[in-house]
């Protein structure tokens, strides 16, 4: 059943962190140049270049200009002609040479205008990546802190009693059948749909195939934050414990394991899935979580309802 009350969160500084990084982002991708803006501002700087080479190549040149120059490439005698001229050269000036700078002025300013151009895309590109991986690290942070944590707490078990008495009395048609109880509650910050817990209690080996044969989908509890069941779960190990058992146990080439998963929504309707394992410490005696893998929680669907 669902909860019709409505939930109150307290804000978290995780995604304020979130949210203050997906406004940069979206600062960023506003300011990048796209790339029809540089395009045209290529196409804008080639324009004005071949316009000035064109004027360049159209500006007339003075025929007294020619004259005096192959007069300057005659005879010593005749220096005195072409100096004589001089004015002219002078005159020609503005039409020749002024072109040559003002091109060589533009094309340099245009060509340092590419070259920062180019150089401040490849800046705000590399800023906009950074900040988008920030934003998704940040995503992922605020998400993970903010979904339900469900896993299992043991209550009580009979595994060490089961042990004495077969490790007391040395008959072989003894046998012992330990019971474990355990709740399943919310380590998470937020509240949790309970769907469906399962799990198998037996002596052997991990990799054989064991299945829960009280399995089955749960009424649909809520679990508040810190919250767990009312009523524990109680598991039967799977088949009765005799001295062979015992045997494997102590030479550790079998163990006792309490092994399953609990499938549960968050408040997003998220489907996710927690598996656990544990096994039976004979040096501690009593049980304590079995491989980090064998720990773990996945998502199984990215979005199914709402809860409310």
């Amino acid at each position: 059943m669902f909860h019709r009350g409505k939930s109150r969160f307290a804000i978290d500084p995780g995604l304020t962190l979130a949210r203050g990084a997906k406004y940069l982002l979206a600062s960023l991708t506003v300011l990048r140049p796209n790339l029809m803006t540089r395009m045209a501002q290529v196409c804008a700087v080639a324009g004005l270049v071949l316009f000035s080479a064109s004027a360049l190549s159209a500006a007339p040149v003075d025929p007294g200009a020619k004259e005096q120059l192959s007069q300057l490439s005659g005879p010593v005698g005749k220096a005195s002609l072409a100096i004589a001229h001089g004015p002219s050269i002078l005159d020609s000036f503005p039409t020749a040479w002024w072109n040559w700078i003002f091109v060589s002025l533009f094309a340099f300013f245009g060509c340092g205008q590419l070259v920062l151009l180019l150089y401040q895309s490849n800046v705000i590109g590399k800023t906009l990546t950074a900040t988008k991986k920030t934003v998704d690290i940040a995503e992922r942070t605020a998400a993970e802190f903010e979904t339900p944590f469900l896993f299992p707490v043991l209550v009580s078990s009979s595994v060490a009693e089961g042990l004495r008495s077969l490790a007391e009395q040395e008959n072989p048609e003894l046998t012992a059948s330990p019971r474990v109880s355990f709740t399943i509650k919310n380590f998470g910050r937020t509240p949790a749909l309970l769907q469906r817990a399962s799990a198998v209690f037996f002596v052997g080996e991990l990799e054989e195939a064991h299945n829960d044969a009280v399995s089955g989908r749960l009424p649909e509890l809520m679990l508040e934050p810190l919250g767990s069941l009312t009523v524990p779960l109680e598991r039967e190990m799977e088949q009765p414990m005799d001295q062979s058992a015992l045997e494997k146990l102590k030479n550790q080439s079998a163990r006792i394991y309490l092994r399953g998963r609990i499938t549960f929504l968050d408040v997003l309707g998220n489907r996710y899935e927690q598996i656990f394992c544990f096994t039976w410490d004979l040096d501690t005696g009593g049980f304590i979580p079995w491989g980090p893998h064998r720990n773990r929680r996945k998502r199984l669907s990215s979005r199914r309802r709402r809860l409310s």
